[in-house]
């Protein structure tokens, strides 16, 4: 169920965003792409789900490579969720349910309003929702079909220091469940805490970190001056 992308090329106008960019996450691990703002990592991710068409190159998701296969085998959370404002939490995740083909009566729901201490606010319509408070809900969304890939953009934006390690939690839990992920973020301390390999995405190409780079002291420094430029 690995993630791969080969060769990803994207030009908005004259600015070349990705420039060849290639990289590989293995199965059940979690693979995290540090880059500053606007270095293209959204832009990435929108592509390896179907998002976003590249000028050229390869990606594959647990072995699907056509649009459609991908976007049916991913769980994605983009840098702005991806709620219905008009909807409550929990038909939000009813919704979400009813795409996926799954059910979402019962313990089912009650399980994933629970894994983000969602259930207080089962009622709350998403357009009332906090930067925070949405975000736990499109990951919840994740856990709805249990997709074996699941990419997501900038995840712990908006979630305090709580919300922050029970996403931290999942991500665990979805990799001991077979689960492969690559999330992006520019926040390196959170990146390197959960991540199985890194990289770092700049000048529109993927760079990998490697381990012993990760376990020196001055790791976090180090990274911290790759992403200022």
């Amino acid at each position: 169920m690995s993630i791969e992308f080969f060769d990803v090329m994207k030009r908005f106008g004259d600015h070349e965003v990705l420039r060849g960019a290639r990289w590989n996450v293995p199965t059940r691990a979690c693979g995290v792409i540090l880059g500053a703002n606007g270095t293209g990592k959204s832009t990435l991710l929108r592509i390896l789900v179907s998002l976003a068409v590249p000028d050229s190159g390869t990606t594959r998701l647990a072995g699907a490579t056509t649009p459609l296969q991908r976007r049916r085998v991913t769980g994605f959370v983009g840098h702005t969720p991806p709620l219905t404002p008009a909807l409550s939490v929990e038909d939000n995740l009813r919704f979400r349910a009813r795409l996926a083909g799954v059910p979402s009566e019962g313990a089912a729901l009650d399980e994933w309003l629970g894994l983000y201490d969602l259930a207080p606010m089962r009622e709350k319509l998403a357009r009332s929702l906090s930067r925070g408070q949405a975000q736990r809900v499109a990951l919840a969304s994740v856990e709805i079909g249990a997709a074996p890939v699941v990419l997501l953009d900038e995840p712990f934006t908006g979630l305090d220091v709580e919300h922050s390690e029970r996403l931290a939690g999942r991500i665990q839990a979805w990799r001991e469940a077979g689960r492969t992920v690559l999330l992006t973020t520019h926040d390196v301390a959170r990146g390197l805490d959960v991540a199985d390999c890194v990289a770092v995405l700049t000048a529109g190409k993927v760079f990998e970190v490697p381990q012993e780079e990760r376990r020196a002291p001055d790791a976090l420094q180090r990274l911290h001056r790759v992403l200022a430029g």
